[in-house]
């Protein structure tokens, strides 16, 4: 099934008529049971609970497709952002980016012939809820780290949104001594 990207506009709204439904049917009205209350919802709404459902589902989708895109529109954005400060620190020195959704070393620096790279950059958007890096995101991040390690370049860096998430991998994955060969920089604060 195609689905066509949604406008600020629509999305806002079906997430208030969500909310809304949701709402009411959470709230049991006095003398009466949550399921009443749907029963009631629905019959104003007239529609079945199928449909209903259907419709909240679909819009999930839609919003989970939306926030895919933004996630992958702020990996690019902060691999360019490190390009760019790169190009400072190290003038020398071509950039290539592939991009979001790509596996792989998502910045290479090669010399201006691109016979030899220099320099290897994994991006990481992970932004941390707590102090810690879970599960699933601290063994992401040491996979990267370890294919990081593997590369035959003078500079390895890998590079995050926030000193509180540079601070956790540093810290949870003891990179000072494990990984001593990469540099963890905070892209937005990188001088």
């Amino acid at each position: 099934m195609k689905r066509s990207v949604m406008s600020d506009e629509a999305i806002y709204g079906l997430m208030a008529r969500t909310w809304i439904f949701t709402r009411d049917c959470h709230v049991p009205p006095a003398g009466g049971t949550r399921n009443d209350r749907i029963k009631v919802k629905l019959k104003i709404m007239d529609k079945d609970l199928i449909k209903i459902y259907k419709d909240e589902i679909d819009f999930l989708l839609q919003l989970k497709e939306s926030i895919g895109r933004l996630n992958n529109r702020i990996h690019d954005k902060l691999a360019l952002i490190t390009i760019e400060k790169f190009k400072l620190k190290f003038s020398k020195l071509d950039f290539k980016y592939l991009n979001a959704g790509a596996s792989g070393i998502d910045i290479q620096g090669y010399d201006k012939k691109h016979k030899k790279r220099f320099l290897v950059a994994e991006v990481k958007t992970n932004i941390l809820s707590t102090s810690s890096l879970r599960g699933p995101q601290k063994k992401a991040i040491e996979k990267d780290l370890k294919r990081l390690a593997q590369i035959d370049s003078k500079f390895r860096f890998l590079v995050v949104l926030s000193d509180k998430t540079k601070e956790a991998i540093k810290k949870q994955l003891n990179t000072e001594k494990n990984y001593p060969e990469i540099d963890i920089i905070n892209a937005l604060n990188y001088k």
